[in-house]
C-alpha cells in the first residue's frame, strides 16, 4: 500500500520546487522515490483544489522526473474572474500541451455520455486519419444536427440520414490543427453540450485535458501533463510552463499544505494503474 504523509511548500515554492522539496522528505524516509502524488483541498486564500502526480525513474544512478502532471478543479466563474475567456485560455495553452495526432471530444448532457470521437494520426502517412466514434443514438434530427456540426468542426467527414449518423473508420483527409480541435470544442460548447477535450502530442511527451459540468452549478477541470514517455526527462521548465498556463486562473503552489502519497509501484500489484490519457474517457456502458 502507498505510504502518505502531510507536507508543507514554502512560501516562494513554485511547482518544481514543491515536487522535488516532496521528492526529498520521501527519499530520507523510504530510500528510492517512485510515483507520488500530491494533494492540496480548494480554500479561498490559497488557490482551487489541486493533485499533483510526479513519477521519478533512476538513469545512470541518477533520480530523475520522469513524468509530471498537474490536475485542478475550478469553479465555473474562475475564468470570469481571471479575465481570461476559455477561448483565449485555450488558444494560447493548446499549443505549449496540446497535440494534433490523437484527440478525443466527447460530449454529454447531465453526466451522460451522448458522443465520444477519437482521431488518430498513428501512421506514417500524415494525411491517414483513424476514427473512433462512440454514441447513443440521436433522439432526434435536430440532434444528429447538432452532433454533425461539432464532427465536422474537428475534421471528420460525416454522412447523415436523418437521425443516422456515418464516419469512415480511416479517411485520408487534411492532418488535425490545434485551430480546429478548438473550433469542434467551441462548437460542442455552443450547441450546449458538456463537453472534455483531449489533446495529445505522438510520441505523448505533452498532453491536455479540458472539460466542462454544467451539473452542480458548473465546474471546469483541467489536466496538463509532460514527460509521459519514457525517454522524457521533465525540468523546471516543464514545470514553469505548467504555472504560467494555470496562473491566470488562481493556481498557486505555494504556502499550502498538501496531502503527500507514495508508491514504487512494485509492492502494491492488486492495484489498477491510474487512468491516464485516453483513458480518461473510459465507461463501462459504451456501447
Amino acid at each position: 500500500m502507498p505510504n502518505e504523509t502531510t507536507f508543507q511548500s514554502g512560501e516562494k515554492d513554485g511547482l518544481h520546487e514543491l515536487v522535488l522539496g516532496a521528492a526529498a522528505r520521501l527519499a530520507e524516509r523510504d530510500g528510492a522515490v517512485g510515483l507520488i502524488a500530491l494533494s492540496a483541498d480548494a480554500s479561498t486564500d490559497r488557490g482551487p483544489e489541486l493533485r499533483v502526480e510526479a513519477e521519478f525513474a533512476y538513469r545512470d544512478g541518477k533520480r530523475v522526473l520522469g513524468g509530471l502532471e498537474v490536475r485542478t478543479k475550478l469553479a465555473a466563474e474562475a475564468f470570469a474572474r481571471s479575465g481570461v475567456t476559455r477561448s483565449a485560455w485555450l488558444r494560447d495553452t493548446l499549443p505549449a500541451f496540446g497535440g494534433t495526432r490523437v484527440v478525443n471530444l466527447w460530449l454529454g448532457k447531465a453526466g451522460t455520455e451522448l458522443l465520444d470521437v477519437t482521431v488518430s494520426f498513428g501512421s506514417k502517412i500524415p494525411f491517414l486519419a483513424d476514427n473512433v466514434v462512440l454514441e447513443e443514438d440521436p433522439p432526434s434530427e435536430d440532434e444528429a444536427k447538432r452532433r454533425e456540426t461539432v464532427l465536422r468542426a474537428l475534421g471528420v467527414r460525416v454522412h447523415r440520414e436523418g437521425r443516422a449518423l456515418s464516419v469512415p473508420r480511416r479517411e485520408l483527409r487534411a492532418p488535425e490543427t490545434l485551430a480546429s480541435e478548438l473550433d469542434a470544442y467551441e462548437a460542442a460548447r455552443d450547441a450546449g453540450y458538456e463537453a472534455a477535450l483531449y489533446s495529445a502530442a505522438v510520441p505523448c511527451t505533452q498532453a491536455l485535458r479540458f472539460a466542462e459540468s454544467d451539473t452542480n452549478g458548473g465546474a471546469v477541470d483541467i489536466v496538463l501533463s509532460r514527460g509521459l514517455t519514457p525517454s522524457y526527462t521533465c525540468t523546471s521548465a516543464d514545470a514553469k510552463a505548467m504555472e504560467k498556463a494555470l496562473s491566470p486562473l488562481g493556481v498557486r503552489f505555494a504556502d499550502r499544505s498538501w496531502a503527500l502519497e507514495h508508491s514504487l509501484g512494485s509492492d502494491q500489484p492488486e492495484r489498477e494503474p491510474k487512468p491516464r490519457g485516453l483513458k480518461w474517457f473510459q465507461n463501462p456502458k459504451r456501447r
